[in-house]
């Protein structure tokens, strides 16, 4: 995969649709942008046809196997390393009351953490935030120097892994990442989900979130 692939969101879904039909198939997917916004169906050119027609960002809708997901970002005078020093602490705490875990990075300032089982006895992003409440908080007026914990939901949207996304900095992609590297991130490690960053590392790495995908169904996957 060249750099060159990410020009465009076309182009980067032309190379990314692959990985991305496997994470289709947990659930309804809705394709969206500044003036789209359709769900996918099972047709093979579906996603070409929704990009085409101005989508960028894909995320899940409701089903018995989409994901949950908590988005950690770092609040005002905060950063990457604020969010990702928090997200450690959660990472934790969900491991030990046996849910999966896979984390990503959505921007140069925020985290995405995918949760397997979606509705598990683990409380709520409130409950978290209250483990390590100096460098968490869901409230956005108390976010100053912090990181701000948010549970997303099919109304919220859930990115897709490796779907693009708008951020502060222009467009990204979410990029599955290793607990080693958001170690790293506390550490002042910069991070860089640039679009054809990302589909080097798929090619380097594999595919990272991988995890997500043992409730797949196993036919009917869209690609």
């Amino acid at each position: 995969m060249k750099p060159a692939a990410a020009a465009s969101p076309a182009a980067y879904y032309a190379v990314m649709g692959a990985t991305l039909g496997r994470y289709r198939s947990l659930g309804p997917v809705v394709a969206g942008g500044w003036d789209a916004y359709v769900e996918l169906g099972d047709e093979p050119d579906s996603l070409e046809r929704a990009v085409l027609g101005g989508a960028r960002w894909l995320s899940w809708g409701q089903g018995p196997t989409v994901p949950g997901c908590l988005r950690v970002t770092a609040g005002t005078g905060a950063d990457i390393a604020t969010a990702a020093t928090a997200a450690l602490a959660i990472i934790e705490a969900l491991e030990h009351a046996g849910i999966l875990v896979v984390p990503a990075v959505e921007n140069a300032v925020g985290l995405l953490l995918y949760l397997q089982p979606a509705t598990p006895q683990w409380g709520s992003a409130a409950a978290l935030a209250e483990r390590a409440p100096e460098i968490a908080t869901v409230d956005p007026a108390a976010s100053d120097g912090r990181a701000l914990l948010v549970e997303l939901d099919p109304a919220a949207p859930i990115p897709l892994p490796y779907s693009l996304v708008d951020g502060p900095d222009g467009i990204t992609a979410v990029m599955p990442v290793t607990v080693d590297e958001i170690a790293a991130m506390t550490a002042g490690m910069p991070v860089d989900p640039a679009p054809e960053v990302v589909l080097d590392r798929l090619t380097a790495e594999g595919d990272l979130a991988s995890g997500l995908l043992a409730d797949a169904p196993q036919e009917g996957t869209t690609a």
